[in-house]
């Protein structure tokens, strides 16, 4: 679960968060008794003294709520906080982190998650010297959307923020922390008990845009904050809000999610790249996947449609669309736009042949510094490097006419390199295949 839910969120929503965080909150040991608070370094308090926003006219009426934040409770699958006059309804194929990993999160300990499992009230705070508590974290098992919802202290008794004053200091932090934030939503949203209103991000991961919509409501000091986290393969804004309901909705019963097999995709496919790759899809949902000599991964896969491939490794998933094609099967990556691979069927029971390119065979001078040799000997093994370092040892195979694999074991790891290569008279030359700009061109060494 861990690794789940820091990857798919920690990565993106906290990055969010921190940046506006450090722009919004007081210093808790800067009260003095008097009502003076020192700022925390970068804070133009233009808005002290402000009170909140309300909106008495729309807001659902809740009976004595708490002045400070209290946490929701998980229980079948929903989430409920009175505090909040909301519920969350946890999709099918969705988890959620538990007080652990909320405590691994902000750096505390199950001390402080159980002194806060009530009431969080300000001793609370003081103590713990944070500024920001998550009251859950819930992201798709598949790599889609995530949905957390969070507190953070603004004051201590006696100084307000608004909620316009928080936004425009939220999107001034965000800002100088390189996210592209955007203040264009107009009027607000019903979640629950409240009237939310929200801003929108955008940022770059991986060649991915990952978009942010963040729901703000400021109340007693606290700006609570319900932030999702998706991007254009996951779900969308209206489908994560369809997630929440009130109080007094009916609680919608589980939807049922047929997972099937896709028969076409049983039995063996080998990478293209190279034949030492493999798939196995057995016909139980089970497979593996790997390098013949590396550990393979094992892994439970099901298809949804016509082309949704899932694939589940421990705590982490994986999404594709998958098209079979006169025994050769694409797969292109739902997750990650550009990542595309090709596999052919194999008979199990037929050996995979290697590939060893005649005109690759012999030393190779680099024409950056002539004591950086590559050496490939016709039984597919290899050295490369500086002579007066030491080389190290590799094992090779080419596939068709441009492609070069070598693969080595490093720090007690095994590394794959894939390569373009042509070679034009005496001259070879590289290219990453994974990143282009990446090129080396090397001399045959009785060509000198």
């Amino acid at each position: 679960m861990y690794k789940k839910i820091i990857l798919t969120v920690v990565v993106i929503g906290l990055f969010i968060i921190a940046a506006c965080g450090s722009e919004t909150t007081y210093v808790p040991d800067a009260y003095s008794g008097d009502g003076y608070y020192d700022e925390i370094e970068g804070l133009d308090y233009e808005g002290a003294g402000e009170q909140e926003t309300e909106h008495p006219e729309t807001e659902q009426p809740v009976a004595q709520r708490p002045s400070t934040p209290v946490r929701g409770v998980w229980e079948d699958g929903v989430f409920t906080s009175e505090y909040l006059g909301l519920r969350f309804v946890l999709p099918d194929g969705w988890d959620v982190a538990d007080d652990n990993e909320l405590a691994e999160l902000m750096g505390m300990g199950m001390d402080f998650m159980t002194a806060a499992g009530a009431e969080i009230s300000q001793d609370v705070w003081q103590l713990a010297e944070i500024v920001i508590i998550y009251d859950f974290l819930a992201a798709s098992a598949f790599g889609g959307a995530n949905v957390q919802i969070m507190y953070e202290r603004l004051t201590f008794p006696h100084t307000r923020i608004s909620t316009e004053r928080y936004i425009e200091l939220t999107l001034s932090a965000l800002a100088a922390s390189g996210i592209t934030a955007f203040n264009d939503i107009e009027g607000t949203t019903m979640i629950g008990g409240y009237e939310w209103h929200s801003i929108r991000t955008v940022m770059n991961m991986f060649g991915m845009d990952i978009h942010g919509r963040q729901f703000i409501n400021v109340k007693d000091g606290f700006a609570r904050i319900i932030l999702f986290t998706h991007h254009a393969n996951s779900e969308t804004v209206d489908e994560l809000l369809a997630m929440f309901i009130g109080l007094d909705d009916p609680i919608p019963g589980p939807v049922e999610i047929i997972m099937e097999h896709e028969p076409a995709l049983v039995g063996t496919w080998v990478w293209d790249w190279s034949p030492s790759y493999v798939y196995v899809f057995y016909a139980d949902g089970r497979g593996t996947r790997g390098f013949e000599w590396m550990d393979t991964e094992v892994f439970e896969w099901h298809t949804q449609g016509n082309n949704h491939l899932f694939i589940t490794l421990g705590f982490t998933g994986e999404r594709w669309e998958f098209e079979i094609t006169n025994d050769m099967l694409t797969l292109n990556s739902r997750q990650v736009p550009g990542m595309t691979y090709s596999y052919f069927r194999h008979n199990p029971n037929t050996q995979i042949e290697f590939e060893h390119e005649p005109e690759l065979l012999g030393e190779w001078i680099w024409d950056g510094d002539d004591t950086y040799v590559y050496t490939f000997n016709a039984d597919g093994t290899g050295t490369r490097g500086f002579s007066a370092w030491g080389v190290d040892d590799f094992v090779w195979h080419t596939v068709g006419e441009n492609r070069l694999v070598i693969s080595m074991e490093f720090l007690m790891d095994f590394s794959v390199e894939l390569w373009y290569f042509e070679i034009e008279g005496d001259m070879f030359t590289i290219v990453n295949s994974e990143a282009p700009e990446v090129t080396f061109s090397y001399i045959r060494r009785n060509a000198e």
